[in-house]
């Protein structure tokens, strides 16, 4: 991972998990096993859509929101959003996490021992 790339992936985890705040998506309070829930819910959400826009060959296609996105990339936004946001909201330092998990995957064999993808 180059270096700097973690720090910066941590504030924009940072970044986003504020924006989230801000719009009052923590205001109420739920015990910690319910918001690890939500988040898990709302991450298979955002795969749903992605899966749903490729069943109905729409990926290429302009996104419903006004912005200048494909339904692909729109949705694939979305997921890391959603990941980066629970990672904020636990303090987590996500770009260590990502660069070590990286560095081991490279030491893994050929698909991963035999992983069809």
């Amino acid at each position: 991972m180059k270096e700097g790339l973690a720090s910066d992936i941590n504030d924009l985890a940072i970044e986003i998990n504020g924006d989230n705040r801000e719009k009052g998506f923590y205001d109420r309070q739920i015990p910690q096993i319910d918001r690890l829930a939500a988040f898990c819910a709302n991450v298979t959400g955002e795969v749903s859509e992605l899966w749903e826009a490729a069943r109905k060959n729409k990926l290429g296609e302009q996104c419903d929101k006004d912005c200048d996105l494909s339904c692909f990339e729109e949705e694939m936004a979305d997921i890391i959003i959603r990941v980066l946001d629970t990672a904020g909201f636990y303090a987590m330092d996500i770009g260590r996490a990502i660069a070590i998990k990286l560095a081991y995957n490279k030491t893994r064999d050929i698909r991963h021992g035999g992983k069809l993808a």
